[in-house]
């Protein structure tokens, strides 16, 4: 574990939920609360590189950032459009325009924590918006820190398959 978690960031501001945790659904809240057009949708285990922010300039409305280090972004260069989880669509941390999240009604909140991100890319494929890795723009994300500490583990992880796939018949 490197550092403490959440990491504190200058200028943010921490939300907590006071509802049963649903990872969207804290998407959503603060969401309500942004007036740019760009918003970044991140974990509090991730930490920004320099340039991160960059990738907004490549002419997509949903992106990720390159996580170095992590296996599936192994030998990645340029730009990589797709909704794999864990490739292109990084649920750690999206960067979405404004006018996406308006468009999609915000992000589905049918599952709690995991397929969150499944449920994102099923939504942007529905509308026909595409979604890219932009690999020179790099966010480090340190995996399940918050998450492993968890007293609903199991609700949290694989006891979602059974909402999502019912979730997922809606925008596919």
């Amino acid at each position: 574990m490197v550092g403490e978690y959440p990491i504190k960031y200058k200028n943010a501001k921490t939300i907590l939920q006071q509802k049963p945790f649903n990872y969207n659904q804290c998407l959503n809240e603060g969401f309500k609360l942004t007036t740019n057009d760009w918003v970044c949708f991140a974990n509090n285990d991730v930490q920004f590189l320099d340039g991160w922010a960059s990738c907004v300039s490549h002419g997509y409305k949903s992106v990720s950032c390159l996580n170095p280090g992590w296996r599936f972004h192994e030998g990645m260069t340029g730009i990589k459009e797709g909704y794999r989880i864990g490739y292109e669509l990084c649920g750690w941390c999206l960067i979405v325009h404004r006018g996406i999240i308006e468009l999609i009604g915000g992000f589905p909140e049918d599952v709690r924590f995991w397929k969150s991100d499944d449920l994102y890319a099923d939504v942007l494929k529905h509308y026909g918006i595409k979604h890219a890795l932009i690999s020179n723009c790099k966010v480090k994300h340190n995996p399940s820190t918050t998450l492993l500490r968890s007293k609903d583990l199991k609700e949290l992880t694989s006891g979602q398959e059974k909402n999502y796939l019912k979730a997922k018949e809606k925008w596919t």
